[in-house]
């Protein structure tokens, strides 16, 4: 409820810009919901949201466009699909595997 409230607060004065740092980090289901409902109504209103979060699902299913930020600089930034492509084409995982003897 406190996260609600401040989320409130910060609506009072019909802002056009918003920064939200983590709004649904440590809530439960149906508080997640909600807020995650808030911000999709605010922001077909025309209210900017600026939202940080280390989910990136919640940034994939609420966010038009994303910025992957590294030691405090953008690193990325582009619609949450084109970003998903671009990492999963450069992510790879290398794995080299020694032969196991065993030592009796």
């Amino acid at each position: 409820m406190k996260r609600c409230l401040t989320i409130a607060m910060g609506l009072m004065n019909n802002p056009q810009l918003l920064f939200l740092d983590e709004p649904t980090s440590g809530l439960d289901v149906q508080s997640v919901l909600i807020i995650k409902n808030v911000v999709r109504q605010l922001n077909k209103t025309g209210v900017t949201i600026f939202l940080t979060t280390h989910d990136i699902e919640e940034a994939n299913v609420t966010c038009d466009r994303v910025a992957i930020i590294h030691k405090g600089k953008i690193a990325a930034i582009d619609t949450p699909e084109r970003l998903k492509k671009t990492i999963q084409s450069v992510q790879s995982i290398k794995l080299h595997l020694a032969k196991f003897h065993k030592i009796s």
